[in-house]
């Protein structure tokens, strides 16, 4: 087994090879020494959390040396997310064509498209309901201190109070966060770098979950190319149910978010099911069943 050190040195040196760049120009990048970076690269020293957060915004691959594969393992995966994926990969259908390049990069203005690593469920009681404070204290006695859980939830990415509702609430309802390999399960969006526009074959991080027998796999904050521009769905859904498999989106309107005619536009562009949930009924507990039904009622 690679130690996950090793892991991260090989990740290093292949990803700045990947982008043509010398030792030189990555530790001026990111305010290192050369010296110091070329010892990282041998494994003869440790790569501190900090320079690791620098070097992911430098070579534009959030979380490749911070999150729980390279530095605290990535927790097995039980039995029924194992079904799950098995299912989801299964119905999964060949990609149709991309839309042509766009010959530019995306732009970034969103809180989820700044790098680094923060607490994401701070401030949800002050946002919604006194329950919310309910919510966090059982996810936090059941995950405990397992720092290979936090720190692959808090690594994710995302730019709304809604969103951060979502993902606490999805914790709760049993999902495992996981890593999701959206082009491995037939999804049907054009999935790219969020920072670069380049097609996007990793993983993403996702909860893995089955509701009424469909396996369901949902993702926050991807970065999807369409022939118009980019876009950055809130909830991206796989459902699957024997050998078929549909991709969807969940997006949050009203308030501070989007406009209806704002997410007409976007379920137009992206071309799936999509789900419009007004920002009211956030935190109202009928707000899954519902989203999940019509997951369902996709693949029925």
């Amino acid at each position: 087994m690679i130690p996950p050190m090793d892991k991260v040195v090989q990740a290093l040196r292949a990803r700045r090879r990947a982008e043509g760049l010398t030792q030189r120009a990555v530790a001026h990048g990111v305010g290192c020494s050369q010296p110091y970076l070329s010892q990282v690269e041998r494994g003869r020293r440790p790569l501190s959390e900090k320079m690791a957060l620098r070097l992911e915004e430098f070579l534009e691959c959030p979380g490749l040396f911070t999150t729980a594969p390279f530095l605290k393992g990535r927790p097995p995966m039980t039995d029924t997310s194992k079904v799950i994926r098995r299912s989801l990969i299964q119905g999964a259908v060949a990609p149709t064509d991309p839309p042509p390049d766009l010959g530019r990069r995306p732009r970034h203005s969103q809180v989820h498209q700044k790098w680094g690593v923060e607490d994401r469920l701070s401030g949800l009681t002050t946002v919604f309901r006194e329950e919310t404070g309910d919510m966090l204290e059982r996810l936090e006695k059941e995950k405990g201190p397992d720092q290979r859980y936090w720190r692959n939830f808090n690594s994710l990415r995302f730019d709304s109070w809604c969103e951060r509702w979502f993902l606490l609430a999805l914790a709760l309802l049993g999902a495992q966060l996981t890593g999701v390999r959206l082009s491995a399960m037939g999804c049907a969006l054009a999935v790219v770098n969020g920072k670069s526009g380049k097609e996007f074959k990793g993983c993403h991080r996702g909860f893995l979950m089955q509701h009424q027998g469909v396996s369901i796999a949902w993702v926050p904050q991807v970065a999807v190319r369409t022939r118009a521009m980019y876009r950055c769905p809130d909830n991206v859904l796989l459902i699957s149910k024997g050998d078929k498999t549909v991709t969807a989106v969940v997006e949050v309107v009203g308030g501070e978010y989007h406009t209806l005619d704002e997410l007409v536009e976007r379920a137009y562009e992206l071309g799936v099911p999509f789900y419009a949930l007004d920002a009211g009924w956030v935190g109202d507990p009928r707000v899954f069943p519902m989203i999940l039904d019509w997951a369902v009622s996709l693949v029925a």
